[in-house]
């Protein structure tokens, strides 16, 4: 590459870190990555990048505490910090400000802001192409998409949209059973790792006219809410890949999927969990076995079913 500057991009999110790495790629820029804080902060120490990118919830330690650990070592102050979050709070801008980092909110405008940071802070020639190169087509036969691959392509395209790229053709949204032809009825996201839960209330939900849409890992399902707008998300506390409580932090942070209504069901007769649950944003905080009356009692609202339940009684499994 033309331009020797390096960045690192730091976010837990593999498919905002890949956006974003084309996106400067773009720029001529050498990319560094990294996933959580520990890692963040090994990179920044190891290569000494001439700008670091960093998400504030972060596994493993958060942005911010990177920022401060960067801001104690003489060595590494002086690199310029972006803050890329999904908070607006007074306490996190605060913050950034406090640490003399560049503070960047998620959303549809966020390349417009990313970019001409770069520009300034790392001093680069604005008659470098800002045009996105489009990869080349690979000529040979591709292999079969499976559907988490289809998945994580409309959730980059959707990354790409947000970052000023028209959205890839093969991203194109499409039903999530089938796969051949857009949604038309009301359906619903469920995030829990426990398949026959999944199934049974899948049959529930089709009785009345409902579709429902499984996640069975937490990034799987932030990456399902961000690329299909369901009526409703139900979610489970103890997953792989990020828990529940990490997952609904993430979906009320994103412009996309804030306003989405949340329904936490779970095995955890916690109290406390349930507090901080409807804090975060949940409309209500479940315990299985759940009625199915009183779930759909609660999910009715959000999909708008066009026809009354069927009466089917009795609790579904945990």
């Amino acid at each position: 590459m033309k331009n020797s500057k390096r960045i690192l991009i730091a976010d837990d999110d593999e498919g905002v870190v890949d956006a974003l790495a084309r996106r400067c790629h773009a720029l001529e820029l050498r990319v560094e990555r990294a996933y959580d804080g520990i890692s963040a902060l090994t990179k920044i120490d190891s290569v000494e990048p001439d700008l670091a990118i960093l998400d504030v919830n972060m596994p493993c330690g958060s942005g911010l505490s990177v920022c401060e650990m960067v801001a104690r070592d003489a060595h590494l102050k002086t690199i310029p910090i972006i803050v890329l979050t999904g908070r607006s709070d007074n306490e996190t801008i605060a913050a950034c400000n406090r640490l003399n980092a560049s503070y960047v909110l998620k959303g549809p405008s966020i390349w417009s802001q990313i970019e001409p940071l770069l520009y300034e802070r790392l001093g680069i020639n604005r008659t470098l192409p800002l045009e996105a190169k489009q990869p080349a087509e690979n000529c040979t036969e591709a292999e079969p998409e499976t559907e988490a691959d289809c998945i994580q392509n409309r959730y980059i395209a959707s990354l790409f949209t947000a970052l000023g790229w028209p959205a890839p053709t093969r991203a194109t949204a499409t039903d999530h059973d089938s796969g051949t032809g857009p949604i038309t009825r009301p359906w619903v996201l469920l995030v829990d790792d426990d398949a026959d839960f999944a199934a049974t209330l899948k049959l529930r939900l089709e009785q009345q006219g409902v579709d429902l849409l499984t996640a069975f890992a937490g990034m799987e399902g932030y990456r399902c809410a961000i690329t299909h707008e369901a009526q409703a998300i139900i979610l489970d506390q103890e997953m792989p890949d990020g828990n529940g409580e990490y997952l609904l932090r993430r979906l009320k942070e994103n412009p996309v999927t804030q306003d989405i209504p949340v329904i936490v069901l779970t095995g955890h007769k916690d109290q406390a969990l349930a507090r901080r649950m409807v804090n975060l944003g949940a409309e209500r905080f479940l315990t299985k076995p759940v009625d199915w009356d009183d779930l759909w009692a609660v999910l009715r609202p959000f999909v708008q079913a066009e026809h009354e339940p069927a009466g089917l009684c009795g609790a579904l499994p945990d």
